[in-house]
């Protein structure tokens, strides 16, 4: 068999160590075609991509937002993927100097991963990790080029892509949720008895684990018409494409600027849980506070406006209010769980989930948004029942998805004796102390690899 390369975005060091392995381990039972490992790394000076960056600074096009999201180079937009670069930067919120810093420093990074992805030669297959940045870039080339790419992500779980039309194709429509086949009766009980198991024991989620919720809400929210679900604003901007927004932060700031207009609104604001993490892996929770201090300080005296500052289980939250409440999210899952309980939703287009699902009242961009804002719950329309079911059971209930059982992080835990929460708190760490024999490791392999779905993108 000729030997072909098997181009890597990442070295094989804490899961990845695993997860590389098997991805080409699965790459050469398709193709049927030996590789060798290629461990991609970025040049450090490229004088085209400095004329590049020269010439947009001069331009203006970076001064402007209008113009901030179509900045394009080699017929690849770099915006997309530029932006969510610089907001994983705490201070990009706060300093317009350290933002224009980590915008130019974006800009070149992405335009020196289009050369790179458009010089690749005698690449069959990849495993390309963190989509929604600048490797997002190298997706969408390889797409097409009809190159095999493997990666994985929320909200599938480890999975592979083959797109034969020639075309580059966006991490969005990567990743997102594709509305299926019609669900059978056993798909439809089994959707609905894990989605009230998830509205029931938020615990389920790894990264909720470590919270310790405060579920007496004393406080009387009969007179609540909104309610809206804050994200968190320095990790995966972006991850579903743009919708008129360069991130949550920017987002959550114009929602309550928008409902604080209208004096018949009474608005609670609900602090993702994840903020008040007691063992998160980064800053990520706590700069993620700030911002949200930063926000919501400004509503502190408004007698239409209440924060939750403290970790609320949803469930808690929605017995407490009336089903004619509006619930205003980005893109979270809260929005299925709430859904099912019965309450009308606005959400974006750039979700988890298609726009084939009609699930949430949505907007593309800013203009539309602020319709669906200003909009009485009389005039916004329920769900598709089917639609919610049909995207829950794929969010929940498939084997190798990311709560299903043979989900490749479940074979660590079981294979090396780990804990579910050490891995998401302290994956190198936990995986470093783990003993691993060369026929374990080699079994290990070849069981992630079998967990690794294809996707069939639109």
């Amino acid at each position: 068999m000729n030997s072909k390369k098997f181009f890597t975005t990442r070295e094989k060091k804490g899961p990845y160590r695993f997860l590389v392995p098997a991805a080409k381990l699965h790459s050469e039972k398709i193709t049927k075609t030996n590789s060798d490992f290629y461990l991609y790394k970025h040049k450090r000076i490229s004088l085209k991509s400095i004329f590049f960056i020269f010439k947009i600074i001069f331009s203006g096009k970076i001064f402007f937002k209008k113009n901030l999201m179509k900045i394009n180079y080699r017929g690849y937009n770099l915006s997309r993927y530029a932006m969510p670069e610089v907001y994983k930067n705490f201070k990009s919120y706060l300093s317009k100097s350290i933002f224009y810093y980590e915008l130019v420093k974006s800009f070149y990074w992405t335009s020196m991963t289009v050369d790179d992805g458009l010089a690749a030669k005698g690449v069959e297959t990849a495993f390309i990790d963190h989509g929604m940045y600048r490797n997002g870039l190298l997706m969408e080339i390889f797409s097409k080029k009809n190159i095999l790419v493997f990666t994985l992500g929320y909200p599938r779980g480890f999975f592979f892509i083959s797109h034969q039309t020639n075309s580059k194709i966006k991490y969005e429509n990567i990743i997102q949720l594709n509305k299926s086949k019609k669900l059978n009766n056993t798909q439809i009980k089994l959707a609905k008895k894990t989605i009230i198991e998830v509205i029931s024991k938020t615990e389920k989620f790894p990264w909720m684990k470590n919270i310790k919720f405060k579920d007496n809400i004393e406080t009387d929210l009969k007179d609540i018409t909104h309610v809206v679900y804050v994200h968190t604003f320095t990790d995966t901007q972006m991850i579903y494409g743009y919708d008129g927004f360069l991130n949550v932060y920017e987002w959550f700031n114009f929602t309550m600027g928008e409902l604080t207009k209208n004096n018949k609104n009474k608005i609670l604001v609900k602090a993702h849980p994840c903020f008040f993490h007691e063992k998160f892996p980064n800053k990520n929770a706590e700069y993620d506070r700030k911002l949200f201090f930063k926000i919501t300080s400004k509503y502190l005296q408004n007698k239409n406006v209440l924060i939750l500052k403290e970790p609320i289980r949803n469930k808690k939250l929605l017995q407490k209010i009336s089903k004619k409440t509006i619930l205003i999210s980005h893109h979270g899952s809260v929005v299925l769980e709430s859904l099912f309980i019965g309450f009308k939703i606005i959400a974006s287009s750039a979700a988890f989930w298609n726009e084939d699902f009609k699930l949430a009242n949505k907007w593309k961009n800013i203009p539309e948004y602020k319709i669906q804002l200003k909009k009485n719950w009389s005039n916004l329309e329920f769900c598709n029942k089917s639609d919610l079911l049909n995207a829950s059971y794929q969010l929940f209930c498939l084997p190798c998805g990311i709560y299903g059982k043979k989900y490749w992080e479940n074979i660590l835990i079981n294979e090396l004796k780990i804990s579910k929460s050490a891995l998401f708190e302290t994956p190198v760490k936990t995986l470093q102390k783990a003993k691993v024999s060369d026929v374990n490791f080699k079994k290990i392999i070849k069981s992630v690899s079998k967990t690794i779905e294809f996707i069939k993108t639109k």
